[in-house]
């Protein structure tokens, strides 16, 4: 039997939509011709103390649930086509068939469809996170292991607060200062982000930036991050 479908973003639970609740991708091993039909997906995961992104093809076996760290999540066809988002963490999950295993990602945080258009808001913004990270962990002088164990700490939800925060306060802090246009664009995505959430969850009354966070999980005794 062939594959089903392809890739599948579900709706947000934001109005207006914020990412996607759910991305479901269905593997295979043998092409069936249609638009983007899927050989493997690449997860971002911890192995052995360092950032990688794992494959996962097709197998024809159930597996247990697969933690996914912060990061892109790479999709690609089989006739080379690749397609992106973006996941603060969460799980994937396999469901096991004959001929193609489907593939469940789910995550407290929005999933983000990164798209095409290299200049788009929300993948200016998520390179922009990704950045962010790959700076406190720089500063630190940690080794990998230790700055993601810190970092697993916040859950995917909290890790998206604290990155929308983050944006914003770096954001104002170069108020004044000559930016490259994109930057505008990145501001402009995460207030609008910021706006869309206050909305339907509320906004907690104190969000860590990311080194306050960081900082947080080195000395638990002092606080955590917002629930």
């Amino acid at each position: 039997m062939p594959a089903p479908f392809e890739y599948i973003f579900y709706p947000s639970k934001y109005v207006p939509p914020l990412g996607h609740s759910q991305l479901d991708i269905c593997l295979s091993t043998v092409s069936t011709q249609r638009f983007f039909d899927m050989t493997s997906v690449h997860l971002p995961a911890l192995v052995d103390g360092h950032l990688e992104l794992e494959r996962v093809i097709h197998h024809g076996a159930a597996a247990q649930a697969q933690p996914i760290c912060p990061g892109r999540i790479v999709m690609e066809a089989h006739n080379g086509d690749r397609a992106e988002a973006f996941s603060f963490g969460g799980e994937m999950t396999l469901e096991a068939h004959e001929d193609y295993t489907i593939g469940r990602i789910t995550s407290p945080a929005p999933i983000f469809s990164l798209g095409t258009d290299m200049l788009a808001p929300v993948r200016l913004m998520m390179d922009e996170v990704l950045a962010l990270i790959a700076k406190e962990r720089a500063r630190r002088h940690n080794t990998g292991e230790a700055f993601w164990s810190r970092l697993a700490h916040l859950t995917p939800y909290q890790l998206f607060l604290v990155m929308l925060h983050t944006l914003q306060v770096n954001g104002a802090s170069l108020q004044g200062a000559q930016q490259p246009p994109e930057y505008d664009l990145i501001q402009t995505a995460a207030q609008r982000a910021v706006e869309i959430v206050r909305a339907q969850d509320g906004w907690p009354a104190a969000v860590p930036t990311l080194t306050e966070a960081i900082e947080q999980q080195a000395q638990p005794s002092e606080g955590r991050a917002p629930g």
